[in-house]
């Protein structure tokens, strides 16, 4: 079962990659559509740049939620 915690922790989680794949991928959904008759309606081409940039936007997104939690590698 879930907590409230949990579910809210979830959900930013969820906001801040479909914010990323928004705008740096252009993927505005993870719901996959595969219409009859066409099996690769739910993929998407990607350059190397723009991947290396949704990376990226992922890792500063990790570093600035565990600056803000207080944590510290070092």
């Amino acid at each position: 079962m879930c907590t409230i915690m949990e579910a809210a922790r979830h959900e930013a989680r969820e906001e801040v990659l479909r914010t990323i794949s928004g705008e740096v991928l252009g993927i505005e959904s993870f719901e996959s559509f595969e219409p009859v008759g066409i099996p690769s309606a739910g993929f998407r081409t990607v350059s190397v740049r723009e991947l290396r940039r949704a990376l990226d936007a992922a890792y500063e997104a990790g570093l600035f939620v565990g600056r803000a939690a207080g944590y510290s590698p070092f």
